[in-house]
Protein backbone atom coordinates (compact mmCIF):
# COMPACT_ATOMS: atom_id res chain seq x y z
CA UNK A 1 0.00 0.00 0.00
CA UNK A 2 2.99 2.69 1.23
CA UNK A 3 4.79 1.88 -2.01
CA UNK A 4 1.99 2.22 -4.59
CA UNK A 5 1.49 5.65 -2.41
CA UNK A 6 4.77 6.41 -3.36
CA UNK A 7 4.48 5.61 -6.51
CA UNK A 8 1.48 7.51 -7.52
CA UNK A 9 3.28 10.75 -5.84
CA UNK A 10 6.53 10.00 -8.31
CA UNK A 11 3.87 9.66 -11.26
CA UNK A 12 2.25 13.24 -10.19
CA UNK A 13 5.58 14.48 -9.81
CA UNK A 14 7.07 13.57 -13.15
CA UNK A 15 3.82 14.91 -14.71
CA UNK A 16 2.90 18.06 -13.01
CA UNK A 17 2.11 21.35 -14.57
CA UNK A 18 4.19 21.84 -17.45
CA UNK A 19 6.21 18.14 -17.53
CA UNK A 20 4.29 16.22 -20.33
CA UNK A 21 6.22 13.13 -20.85
CA UNK A 22 6.20 9.95 -22.94
CA UNK A 23 5.69 6.79 -22.02
CA UNK A 24 9.30 6.19 -23.27
CA UNK A 25 10.35 9.17 -20.90
CA UNK A 26 8.87 8.00 -18.13
CA UNK A 27 10.19 4.72 -17.69
CA UNK A 28 13.65 6.05 -18.61
CA UNK A 29 12.65 7.88 -15.06
CA UNK A 30 11.78 5.08 -13.43
CA UNK A 31 14.44 3.02 -14.07
CA UNK A 32 16.43 5.82 -12.10
CA UNK A 33 13.89 6.24 -9.04
CA UNK A 34 14.86 5.37 -5.63
CA UNK A 35 11.57 3.54 -5.84
CA UNK A 36 12.41 1.16 -8.21
CA UNK A 37 15.14 -0.79 -6.23
CA UNK A 38 15.56 -3.46 -9.06
CA UNK A 39 15.66 -0.87 -11.47
CA UNK A 40 13.24 -2.61 -13.66
CA UNK A 41 11.53 -1.17 -16.55
CA UNK A 42 8.12 0.39 -15.93
CA UNK A 43 5.26 -1.70 -17.59
CA UNK A 44 2.08 -0.74 -19.21
CA UNK A 45 -0.03 -2.24 -16.71
CA UNK A 46 1.79 -0.61 -13.27
CA UNK A 47 1.41 2.86 -15.37
CA UNK A 48 -2.02 2.14 -16.59
CA UNK A 49 -3.07 1.27 -12.77
CA UNK A 50 -0.93 3.98 -10.89
CA UNK A 51 -3.10 6.24 -13.68
CA UNK A 52 -6.12 5.40 -12.87
CA UNK A 53 -4.94 5.42 -8.82
CA UNK A 54 -4.16 9.04 -9.25
CA UNK A 55 -7.72 10.02 -10.73
CA UNK A 56 -9.31 8.03 -8.26
CA UNK A 57 -7.34 9.23 -5.30
CA UNK A 58 -6.58 12.34 -6.30
CA UNK A 59 -8.95 13.58 -8.41
CA UNK A 60 -6.46 14.32 -11.43
CA UNK A 61 -6.80 12.94 -15.02
CA UNK A 62 -3.69 11.97 -16.86
CA UNK A 63 -4.54 12.45 -20.46
CA UNK A 64 -2.44 11.42 -23.48
CA UNK A 65 -1.64 14.35 -26.19
CA UNK A 66 -2.34 12.87 -29.64
CA UNK A 67 0.53 12.99 -32.40
CA UNK A 68 2.72 13.46 -29.44
CA UNK A 69 2.13 10.84 -27.01
CA UNK A 70 2.92 13.18 -24.09
CA UNK A 71 1.05 12.22 -21.18
CA UNK A 72 0.24 15.35 -18.83
CA UNK A 73 -2.60 16.11 -16.69
CA UNK A 74 -5.68 17.18 -18.20
CA UNK A 75 -6.89 19.63 -14.85
CA UNK A 76 -3.54 20.80 -13.36
CA UNK A 77 -5.20 24.07 -11.52
CA UNK A 78 -6.22 20.59 -8.83
CA UNK A 79 -2.75 20.47 -7.91
CA UNK A 80 -2.83 24.20 -6.81
CA UNK A 81 -5.94 23.74 -5.05
CA UNK A 82 -4.67 21.13 -3.35
CA UNK A 83 -1.56 22.16 -0.82
CA UNK A 84 -1.34 18.97 0.92
CA UNK A 85 -0.79 16.98 -1.95
CA UNK A 86 1.78 19.79 -3.43
CA UNK A 87 3.34 18.94 0.06
CA UNK A 88 3.76 15.50 -0.28
CA UNK A 89 5.06 15.79 -3.90
CA UNK A 90 7.94 17.99 -3.19
CA UNK A 91 9.27 15.88 -0.54
CA UNK A 92 8.59 13.04 -2.90
CA UNK A 93 10.47 14.90 -5.42
CA UNK A 94 13.52 16.29 -2.69
CA UNK A 95 13.68 12.36 -1.06
CA UNK A 96 14.39 11.22 -5.13
CA UNK A 97 17.19 13.72 -5.95
CA UNK A 98 18.81 12.69 -2.42
CA UNK A 99 18.54 9.64 -3.33
CA UNK A 100 20.25 10.28 -6.33
CA UNK A 101 22.80 11.57 -4.90
CA UNK A 102 23.96 10.07 -2.08
CA UNK A 103 26.36 11.78 0.13
CA UNK A 104 24.89 15.40 -0.21
CA UNK A 105 22.08 14.47 2.42
CA UNK A 106 24.90 15.74 4.89
CA UNK A 107 25.15 19.17 3.56
CA UNK A 108 21.24 20.00 2.72
CA UNK A 109 19.58 21.88 5.63
CA UNK A 110 15.91 21.74 5.48
CA UNK A 111 14.44 24.79 6.75
CA UNK A 112 10.80 25.33 7.52
CA UNK A 113 8.87 27.84 5.55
Amino acid sequence: MASNFYRCLWLIEQLSPNKAKTFRELDKAWQNSWLNEYKEPLSRSSFNYHKETIARDFLLDIACEKGTHRYYFSNPQLLNQHPILAHLIHNSALANLLQMYQGLEDRIILEPT
